[in-house]
């Protein structure tokens, strides 16, 4: 079996690695600063890099640098591996998340929970929903983002009468 069929034979199917591949695919080139710890541990991602379809390279400012070396072999795989898009592009709360889920290790960063990363939720902290930067976003577990807004009093905790136990 050579390298890319054992690339299909594997089962991760995260959203991190479909933005990693999706990001590779569309830019040819990765800085390793822009992968999430996530990816770069999965079993996947080494099994990738071990084939010859994608190299990881030294950069010009001594870092890492992931970059595709056969289109077709790699638009194959992707297309065999993610046949449907994980996230609807035209969804602005999907391009925040999934910025924040490429650039982010999957855990609360607050409190490091990290037992099911789907219920984490993206949380602005400049409190703009439009300002989808990634410095601007931080993943948080549900309980840490309730707290963030009930302490601060806003979001849905807004104009809300706080009673203290006494």
């Amino acid at each position: 079996m050579n390298a890319t069929q054992k690339l299909l034979n594997t089962k991760m199917q995260t959203l991190p690695f479909y933005n990693f591949l999706s990001m590779l695919l569309s830019e040819q080139k990765i800085s390793s600063k822009k992968v999430s710890q996530v990816v770069i541990s999965s079993q996947e991602f080494k099994t990738l890099l071990r084939s010859d379809i994608v190299k990881k390279e030294r950069a010009l400012n001594g870092g890492w640098n992931y970059v595709l070396k056969k289109q077709a072999e790699f638009e194959k795989y992707f297309k065999t591996k993610f046949p449907t898009p994980l996230i609807k592009p035209e969804s602005a709360a999907s391009k925040y998340r999934s910025t924040a889920l490429s650039v982010k290790e999957q855990k609360c960063e607050r409190c490091g929970y990290s037992k099911y990363p789907e219920i984490l939720v993206v949380h602005h902290t400049d409190r703009n929903r439009k300002n989808g930067v990634k410095e601007n976003l931080e993943l948080l577990c549900p309980n840490c983002h309730e707290e963030e807004h009930f302490l601060n009093s806003d979001g849905r905790f807004t104009n809300k009468l706080i009673k203290t136990p006494t």
